[in-house]
């Protein structure tokens, strides 16, 4: 059984997603270090209350593999352990096009961070002119080849030459034409088929890591413990709710900024390594609290 699917960026700003007949959407969420798709939050809380399956991407850029991988976790936030996880790794705006160590070292900081497997996209083409054997080993392919540019809807058995996939023996998802036609949208769309049933795709979307599974609701598995009037608990990464918030206000009332939402990602780790350069394995524990709370 496979899936039909698109996707889009910011050229499909404001795409209704309930209209444009689709199983699943995979959204571009991030560029870089500091580029964000205006309208990435709201077609991703749109495809969710749709009922899609969907994805979040983030095109490779520059800024250094680690810095290019917390913005992208920083802004996709509670879709960690919802969406499946993807690099767009293409030749235009990327400096590290030729370089597969640092596409590798992206992957495998998402995966360690978020106990989920990303995808790597690229052209077919690609696949074959570089050397991915590590990369294909651990990651799945989202590939790119389009027979010719003519308009389409989906199709059934969508074309691709006979050169195989480099590393891989096959692609999960392969995107056919940039020249998508589907009712509800009057322009292009990236037509995909993924090589899936719905519930594979939801396995591949789900976290390994359970403290942050449960954190997304604002609840949190470390044991509870007083501190002077408050009731609090280790946080780390990948954590979310109300003592979470209460962190980083604390970190910016001492002059260490971070984004005061309630999610534990880069910059609320950064900041919490800056204020206590003791610690080695980043978490808020017991003695950073009391510390802050002094």
């Amino acid at each position: 059984m496979a899936l039909n699917g698109i996707d889009i960026a910011s050229y499909q700003k404001r795409i209704d997603l309930t209209a444009v007949p689709c199983d699943f959407v995979i959204i571009k969420a991030t560029q870089g270090t500091k580029y964000v798709n205006p309208d990435f939050r709201r077609a991703y809380e749109q495809a969710i209350n749709a009922g899609k399956l969907v994805g979040v991407y983030h095109y490779a850029s520059s800024g250094g593999a680690i810095a290019e991988a917390d913005h992208f976790l920083d802004t996709i936030g509670t879709a960690v352990g919802r969406a499946i996880l993807c690099l767009d790794w293409e030749k235009g705006d990327n400096d590290n096009f030729q370089n597969v160590a640092y596409a590798h070292k992206w992957l495998d900081y998402v995966r360690n961070k978020t106990g989920v497997t990303p995808f790597i996209y690229m052209s077919k083409s690609v696949c074959r002119d570089f050397n991915w054997s590590n990369v294909a080993s651990l990651y799945p392919l989202w590939v790119a080849q389009y027979g010719n540019s003519l308009p389409t809807g989906y199709k059934v058995f969508p074309w691709t030459d006979r050169g195989g996939y480099g590393a891989w023996k096959s692609c999960t998802i392969f995107q056919y034409s940039s020249t998508g036609r589907l009712t509800g949208w009057a322009g292009n769309l990236d037509l995909n088929k993924a090589y899936l049933t719905r519930e594979e795709w939801q396995r591949m979307a789900s976290t390994t890591k359970k403290t942050e599974a449960a954190a997304t609701t604002g609840t949190y598995t470390a044991e509870t413990y007083k501190v002077g009037s408050y009731d609090l608990c280790d946080v780390k990464y990948g954590d979310r709710g109300e003592v979470v918030r209460f962190l980083q206000q604390l970190l910016n009332a001492e002059g260490f900024p971070c984004s005061a939402d309630g999610i534990f990602g880069g910059k609320t780790e950064k900041a919490l390594a800056d204020y206590d350069c003791s610690i080695h394995n980043i978490k808020c524990g017991k003695g950073t609290w009391e510390r802050l709370l002094r």
